[in-house]
């Protein structure tokens, strides 16, 4: 594993050994994380002192007065989840930037590592025992001498997404107006934010098709006239705030339509969709491949929902995926993986401005389901994609802008592709990065 990456969870499957539990302690979990911290950056050939690795500890999460797991931040930036119980793989998550997503600051990054919360208690309360090969990890961070190097062999698909919104304020701005939520507007919501971060990796549709309404008490009629739309994918930047105006225009009206679509559930507090109605949406409303259907974890085996993964991430196409813990459902993007000597792991955009964003196991272990699912196929109908290249004219006074040829292939052979950028406001200097 790369100390590069955000964030690398493990969870490996539980084998019945005659090896006995134990609750690991906060002083055995600080020496832990910081062993692991210390070999990541010996890997990525960062010369560094193992006694100046600095931890502060964030929190410690308990279930029936036992605990589960410890978080702690590192003093240059990032954070590293231990597990409190050595049934489990001893290093959980880690993260080079931000901090530990404390309280409900990332409501969905907590729903989702409460189901790694879930497992351990669960573990506990059906008697797993520690498989041979977590024990030797536990044994080999707790007494660390010597890094390890990285071995051959390893693989990694870097995230194919730079967009890093949120479904607050203002990418909620066209949702409906309470003041209780957040900007005054309910939560866009988190299968909302999963499609349309989607969307904006295609730029696809330029038009959508049809409309829709429907009652959403107590906000009354919901509606999207998706026909009559045009979407501005050129004024869409990867993250935005209240003072980008042009942009925030494009994104919520994007954002609502998606929640619309799904028949979104708003409330102040969080909103809510069922997954399993994304393929319809799409497929109805946006124009996307009739073949993307929702498919659930339980279904397959653990390599052939992997593979199944593996070989889209291969493809250039993310993922929009779904679970289910006892904190409720979460939605986000799937849009990358790394192989290494540990096992496999898969990127997560969790549609929380990147808080939290990184590296998990998709394991269920012990027996335990967390209900995870995806939309497969989630791509453009090729029927209609990738766009002609033709001569395009540029309005926003900001945004990005490319050649059409889409994510998925290079620039289309025999292409004359011209851009006249005419922001509508008065300016003075027109600046442009590659």
């Amino acid at each position: 594993m790369k100390f590069g990456k955000l964030l690398s969870f493990a969870v490996a499957i539980l084998l019945t050994t005659n090896l006995m539990a134990e609750i690991v302690t906060q002083e055995n979990a600080s020496r832990v994380a910081r062993n692991f911290v210390y070999e990541q950056l010996v890997q990525d050939g960062i010369a560094v002192n193992i006694d100046d690795i600095t931890l502060q500890l964030a929190e410690v999460r308990e279930m029936n007065n036992q605990p589960v797991y410890y978080a702690y931040n590192l003093a240059n930036g990032g954070f590293i989840i231990i597990s409190a119980d050595d049934i489990y793989p001893p290093v959980i998550g880690y993260a080079t930037e931000g901090v530990f997503p404390a309280g409900n600051s990332n409501k969905t990054f907590r729903s989702f590592i409460q189901e790694y919360a879930d497992q351990i208690e669960f573990g506990r309360a059906n008697n797993v025992r520690a498989a041979a090969d977590v024990s030797q990890e536990w044994d080999y961070f707790t007494n660390l001498t010597t890094a390890r190097v990285s071995l051959e062999g390893d693989r990694d698909v870097e995230p194919l997404l730079a967009i890093m919104w949120n479904q607050d304020n203002p990418y909620n701005a066209y949702c409906p107006e309470d003041a209780a939520g957040p900007g005054g507007h309910v939560y866009a919501g988190c299968v909302a934010t999963a499609m349309s971060m989607i969307m904006t990796y295609y730029r696809y549709p330029l038009q959508g098709t049809g409309t829709y309404s429907y009652n959403c008490p107590p906000y009354g009629t919901q509606t999207a006239n998706f026909g009559q739309t045009y979407y501005n994918w050129d004024a869409m930047l990867n993250s935005i705030t209240a003072g980008n105006g042009v942009a925030v225009n494009a994104i919520a009206e994007l954002q609502y339509h998606c929640a619309v679509s799904v028949r979104m559930g708003f409330s102040p507090d969080g909103s809510g969709a069922y997954s399993q109605d994304v393929p319809a949406a799409i497929k109805n409303y946006f124009g996307y491949s009739t073949t993307a259907q929702h498919v659930q974890k339980m279904s397959y085996t653990t390599s052939a929902w992997e593979n199944m993964i593996i070989s889209s991430i291969d493809d250039k196409k993310p993922l929009y995926y779904s679970g289910q813990s006892s904190d409720g459902g979460h939605a986000f993007v799937l849009d990358g993986y790394q192989i290494t000597a540990t096992g496999k792991l898969f990127h997560f955009n969790f549609g929380w401005s990147g808080s939290g964003n990184g590296y998990f196991s998709l394991t269920d272990v012990g027996g335990f389901s967390g209900s995870q699912a995806m939309v497969r196929n989630f791509f453009p109908n090729p029927a209609n994609y990738p766009y002609d290249c033709d001569s395009h004219v540029i309005t926003s006074p900001m945004g990005i802008f490319e050649d059409r040829s889409g994510p998925l292939g290079n620039y289309l052979a025999n292409s004359a592709c011209t851009w006249l950028i005419a922001p509508t406001d008065s300016v003075s200097s027109i600046s442009i990065s590659f």
